[in-house]
């Protein structure tokens, strides 16, 4: 089917989604509301609703990845990032993509190994088995290689040494363990394997998104950092997440229905503030 035909359901699918989960609804409208204090609670509902009409075209895109792929637009500047990327690596440099869970990070990962090769994706095993196992089918489609995070930190530094290259989506909740870093206002509890691997292992870390348009998708690279050997590890740790948590911000400031809002992402941090 054609992609503008194949995605007209998404609306629907959304807004039966929307209507079935009010607890993920109301931690959606409920983070909006700590976020953005000043927003209208008739626009944070509708954020949410454009959150779960998302959710439902990626599902439909992760159909055909490589045909959602071939839909990613470039800019100049992007693409001379990218070229300085595909450069790095062609020396034999591992890098680190890190993006959030926005617009639609599956076909991002499918885009990314179209332009530079076999990608490993770090993801959470899904608990079903056979959802779990398709879901992994698809995100191969293309040739990339998928480490269940229950493994990373014994297959991550394998990939790193032999020059690879991992993605991973880096803005879920880390719990007590985490590092507290400032997002949207309030601290949030960051993973920090992988700055510990850019510093520890000496690579490269890309910052992107791929957000969503009416036709597609545009590519946006919003840094490439190097990270600092000289510097304290905990604190070039703690720099790097701080960077990449205002990249974040600033994407979800700019386009806030293409975040996961319904997630409970600063749970680790402070409570929310009392509901109305």
């Amino acid at each position: 089917m054609p992609s503008g035909l194949r995605l007209k359901p998404a609306g629907l699918f959304g807004d039966i989604s929307y209507l079935v989960t009010p607890r993920r609804v109301k931690i959606a409208v409920e983070n909006l509301r700590a976020a953005f204090p000043n927003l209208p609670a008739s626009e944070r509902k509708r954020i949410v609703r454009q959150v779960y009409r998302n959710l439902a075209a990626n599902a439909i895109e992760e159909i055909s990845p490589a045909r959602a792929a071939a839909t990613v637009a470039v800019d100049a500047q992007t693409e001379a990032r990218l070229a300085h990327l595909q450069q790095q690596h062609e020396q034999g440099r591992a890098l680190l993509f890190v993006t959030g869970h926005y617009g639609n990070w599956e076909v991002l990962a499918q885009f990314m190994t179209t332009r530079l090769g076999n990608i490993s994706f770090l993801a959470k095993e899904q608990s079903n088995p056979y959802i779990n196992k398709m879901i992994t089918r698809l995100r191969s489609a293309m040739g990339g290689q998928v480490i269940p995070t229950n493994i990373a930190a014994r297959l991550a530094p394998k990939a790193l040494k032999s020059g690879g290259i991992l993605l991973l989506a880096a803005d879920q909740d880390a719990g007590s363990g985490g590092v507290m870093i400032e997002f949207l206002g309030r601290p949030a509890a960051y993973f920090r394997g992988w700055a510990l691997f850019s510093y520890h292992y000496h690579v490269p870390v890309a910052f992107m998104f791929l957000r969503r348009e009416s036709q597609g998708f545009t590519l946006e690279i919003a840094d490439i950092v190097e990270p600092d050997l000289t510097a304290d590890k905990d604190a070039e740790i703690k720099r790097l997440l701080t960077l990449f948590s205002d990249h974040l911000a600033a994407a979800v400031t700019a386009h806030p229905e293409q975040w996961l809002w319904t997630h409970r992402r600063w749970k680790s941090g402070i409570p929310l503030p009392r509901s109305n």
